[in-house]
């Protein structure tokens, strides 16, 4: 649990601002790398608040906002800014290229070596909350407080300004948006001097959208390169609407001190996930000796086959179905507690709370061959007890020794609802070919780009780490 306090508005006006400038060229070179690239980070923001009306309404607000110019340095497994052929170096060592086909290996080189280098990234973030106190009377307060974020860019789903450097190629990176509010109210009442109320209400709604810098299938290449194409997580988007209420009752005693409370979740979420629908191309480094594709199969046109006759890549793997998913659940919670003071030194804590999450089963299909694919189970054993002893040692300066057990039900991750909902009855089918004979459309393309070109590498990293 994490609790966050923000100070409030006064009777007095009180601002700040800040400024915050951060240049690549007074940094020190980053490990691994032989240049510097030039980046920059800008981070500004203030604060203002006062009274609305004088000991009774006051405000806070403030804003932030980061700009980091960061440049995605794109490198090959080894370090290196380019793919060198090596040539033979006796039966032991035969090297990257014959010369029936020392051309092709040159011209396969010189194509994914222009895959390296600096590319600009870009990330704009920035936050804005404002906040409410109002004293409505002497036994009750309200505050009302709004929070807004935003983040954009380019090039930076993947961006870790703190290590620029990648072994994957830009075609893997992509765009992501992420825009979120939140509007919550808390109203705190003290009808006497032993009980107190805290009552909380809270909406949020978060959008995040992002698209891949490629449309072509993700390949890795086992000691050239870990990854070019489309990633397997992009394009995605996701809506989430949460709806939270909770209610905290307290009372004081001469020796116990009880609290009851309780609290309802309701989140409505639309997910839209094609993992892998873009497709993924697997080369095995170790699949035997150097095959080179004969070179009059190559001029003839039958250059497909050939390269995966003369084993090319391993498999190719490609998701189909539907990616959209509805991962709607209520969550709801209760507990008491009570924390008991034995004698001046010693105290127990006793506590029990219960736990309950449904799922929404719209958009579930059962299979007929399982029909309990499309059913959700539903527990409702969720009892936790909770019990802790304190103690304490000394009188003005006393060391206070505890110790405490529990039992905690988590809720269901949303992930894995979402694979339940999206894979649970065939809904999701995820197709493999091995070595294929016969392609068309973009994926004949795709051979033609990646498979036959890089055939020749993979036996290179076999032979280094042999």
């Amino acid at each position: 649990m994490v609790n966050v306090v923000t100070k409030s508005g006064s009777n007095k006006f009180h601002r700040t601002g800040f400024y915050h400038l951060r240049n690549g060229s007074f940094d020190a070179r980053s490990a691994g790398l032989d240049v510097k690239p030039a980046s920059q980070q800008h981070q500004f923001g203030f604060t203002i608040g006062g009274p609305i009306r004088r000991n009774r309404a006051f405000f806070f607000a403030g804003f932030d906002q980061h700009i980091f110019h960061e440049p995605t340095v794109v490198r090959f497994i080894d370090g290196g800014r380019a793919v060198v052929p090596l040539p033979g170096a006796g039966p032991a060592t035969p090297g990257d290229y014959e010369a029936s086909d020392q051309t092709l290996v040159f011209a396969t080189a010189t194509q994914l070596s222009k895959g390296a280098g600096e590319y600009p990234s870009k990330l704009l973030g920035n936050a804005a909350f404002a906040k409410v106190n109002v004293a409505l009377s002497s036994h009750n307060l309200l505050s009302i407080r709004l929070n807004t974020s935003r983040y954009s860019g380019s090039n930076n789903v993947f961006l870790d300004p703190s290590s620029p450097v990648t072994a994957y190629g830009i075609s893997d990176n992509g765009t992501e948006n992420v825009a979120t509010e939140t509007l919550s109210a808390s109203l705190s009442s003290a009808p006497s001097v032993k009980i107190a109320s805290h009552f909380r209400a809270q909406f949020s709604r978060d959008l995040q959208w992002s698209r891949s810098n490629s449309n072509q299938p993700l390949t890795r290449i086992p000691g050239i390169i870990d990854g070019m194409g489309q990633s397997t997580i992009l394009p995605r988007q996701t809506r989430e609407h949460r709806l939270h209420f909770a209610e905290t009752l307290s009372r004081e005693g001469d020796r116990h001190s009880w609290k009851f409370g309780g609290d309802a979740l309701f989140t409505f979420i639309n997910n839209y996930f094609p993992s892998m629908f873009g497709g993924r191309i697997h080369f095995q480094p170790d699949q035997g000796e150097p095959v080179h594709i004969p070179t009059d199969e190559w001029r003839a046109g039958t250059d497909a086959a050939a390269c995966i006759r003369a084993r090319g890549p391993h498999y190719y793997v490609q998701r189909f179905g539907p990616a959209a998913s509805h991962l709607n659940s209520n969550d709801y919670a209760a507990f008491v507690q009570d924390a008991t003071r034995l004698t001046t030194h010693m105290g127990l804590s006793l506590g029990l709370r219960y736990d309950v999450q449904t799922f929404s089963r719209k958009y579930l299909k059962t299979n007929p061959l399982w029909p309990d694919s499309g059913k959700v189970p539903l527990d409702l054993n969720n009892f936790a007890p909770r019990a802790g002893i304190s103690y304490a040692f000394g009188e003005e300066r006393p060391l206070v020794a505890r110790i405490a057990y529990g039992m905690f039900y988590p809720a269901f991750r949303k992930s894995t609802i979402r694979r339940l909902k999206t894979t649970t009855g065939s809904r999701r089918i995820p197709s493999s070919l091995i070595r294929p004979t016969t392609t068309t459309g973009r994926f004949s393309r795709s051979i033609r780009t990646h498979w036959c070109s890089v055939q020749h590498w993979r036996n290179r990293a076999r032979r280094r780490r042999a």
